[in-house]
């Protein structure tokens, strides 16, 4: 089974993909520009392909449909936190 890369990496990639700059998104993420750099690289490594295209941060077509499997695991994580009540019922049952 292939390795899935760190949830911060895709967290990274998802607002990398959203702002389109390095600085901005490091902004959202209250980290440096270089850890969001570091970050896509290690998902880049990992998922062996480039993710964007060009300085412009632009996806390829294969990446856009990676990014909307990133977005929709990230909303059903959110939405299943310990912090919720339907993740309590899910384990019961």
């Amino acid at each position: 089974m292939k390795r899935i890369p760190p949830i911060n990496c895709l967290e990274t990639f998802d607002v990398l993909a959203r702002v389109r700059s390095m600085k901005k998104a490091a902004e959202v993420l209250c980290v440096s520009p270089s850890a969001v750099s570091h970050r896509i690289r290690l998902m880049e490594k990992i998922l062996e392909r480039s993710l964007f295209d060009g300085v412009d941060f632009s996806l390829s077509s294969e990446s856009v449909q990676y990014l909307k499997v990133v977005r929709e695991s990230l909303v059903l994580l959110q939405s299943h936190s310990f912090n919720s009540n339907s993740f309590s019922e899910n384990i019961e049952n």
